[in-house]
C-alpha cells in the first residue's frame, strides 16, 4: 500500500460499479435528441466498449452523425 491507496488487484477491497453504462444510455437519450457532442461521446464509448459492449458499427453510426454536424474530432476518427 502506498499512499494510503489500495491496489485494484486487491480481492478484499469490493469494486465500485461502474458508471458507464448508466452514462451511456443519457448519451444514447442525448444523441437521438440531435446532441452532437453526446453522438461523438456514445460513438466514443462503443467504440472503446467501456463499460459497454464494444459495438464499431454503432460506433460508426454516431461518429458520421456527429461528424456530418461538423465536430472535427468526429470527422477525426472517421479518416
Amino acid at each position: 500500500e502506498r499512499y494510503g491507496l489500495y491496489s485494484p488487484a486487491d480481492k478484499s477491497v469490493p469494486a465500485l460499479p461502474s458508471p458507464l453504462p448508466a452514462l451511456a444510455d443519457q448519451y444514447r437519450r442525448d444523441a437521438e435528441g440531435g446532441d452532437v457532442d453526446a453522438q461523438f461521446n456514445l460513438g466514443s464509448i462503443l467504440a472503446d466498449g467501456l463499460g459497454i459492449e464494444r459495438n464499431d458499427a454503432e460506433a460508426i453510426k454516431w461518429f458520421s452523425l456527429a461528424a456530418v454536424a461538423g465536430k472535427r474530432a468526429a470527422q477525426f476518427h472517421l479518416a
